[in-house]
């Protein structure tokens, strides 16, 4: 860990190295997707590189690279489910506005596959540093301190960039509400 604290890339290798796939197979046993445990076990790893001079490690490497991907995982996942639960609730707004009660055909409302595709597409066209602030607030659960240090910025610019993202998004999405 010393080693690693003083940017040693070979240590972190070795450690990335010992503690990736045991901690990847520890985060599918919470996400069962391969390709986001893949995820939120790099963000970790990749935290802890970047993190390394100021790294505090109370316990063994072992404990607090498994707890820090835990945590990262739960947040991971409250945040799934406040995802699914407004897109679920926006649904259920829609479905029950009065143009719903006019008859529209059921073919006409929106599913959720549907909103969740539109939500990608949307993501997709932000400006990449609003799509970088917005995913790493909401999909990341980073704080905006977090996220602005690691986009190198200040709070307030990432203020900004969140607030636009979330503009362009309610615009894109409008057709929806």
């Amino acid at each position: 860990m010393a080693d690693i604290r003083a940017g040693d890339a070979a240590a972190f290798k070795g450690m990335f190295r010992a503690y990736y796939e045991p901690l990847h197979v520890f985060a599918l046993g919470y996400v069962q997707d391969s390709a986001i445990g893949d995820e939120l076990v790099q963000d970790v790893l990749c935290w802890v590189w970047e993190h390394r001079a100021t790294w505090v490690v109370d316990t063994s490497l072992k404990t607090y690279l498994f707890g820090a991907v835990r945590n990262r995982v739960l947040n991971y996942l409250r945040r799934q489910r406040i995802t699914q639960r407004w897109v679920q609730e926006s649904a259920a707004d829609a479905l029950a506005s009065p143009e719903s009660l006019r008859g529209e055909p059921a073919d006409a409302r929106v599913t959720e596959d549907e909103f969740a595709r539109a939500l990608h597409r949307e993501l997709e066209r932000l400006p990449a540093r609003c799509r970088e602030a917005y995913v790493l607030r909401w999909r990341h659960d980073l704080s905006y301190r977090e996220i602005a240090d690691q986009m190198g910025t200040s709070v307030k610019t990432v203020e900004v960039q969140i607030a636009k993202a979330l503009k362009m998004l309610r615009q894109g999405l409008a057709g929806f509400f």
